[in-house]
């Protein structure tokens, strides 16, 4: 698979829908990974922690764990990947 941004474009951006935690609207719900401290130590990545707007590059493999299509008013399409 390509690598693509999922950054939303101006025209997507509806700060009621789409904020996350952070509270910015640069990227639909659901699209953060956290990583807490046990996930860090394993990725090498605790010793030597990025600076908050450093960017980080990885790949990884995920198993679909669901998959569905609702069929209403506010129908979309949605997966979960551990």
């Amino acid at each position: 698979m390509k690598t693509v941004s999922m950054k939303l474009d101006a025209g997507s951006r509806s700060a009621a829908l789409n904020v996350g935690p952070s509270g910015s609207d640069e990227y639909s719900w659901g699209t953060r990974i956290s990583l807490g401290k046990a996930e860090l130590e394993k990725l090498g990545l605790l010793a030597d922690l990025p600076e908050v707007g450093d960017e980080v590059s990885f790949t990884g493999v995920g198993r679909v764990v669901a998959a569905s299509v609702s069929a209403s008013e506010n129908s979309g399409e949605t997966m979960s990947v551990e």
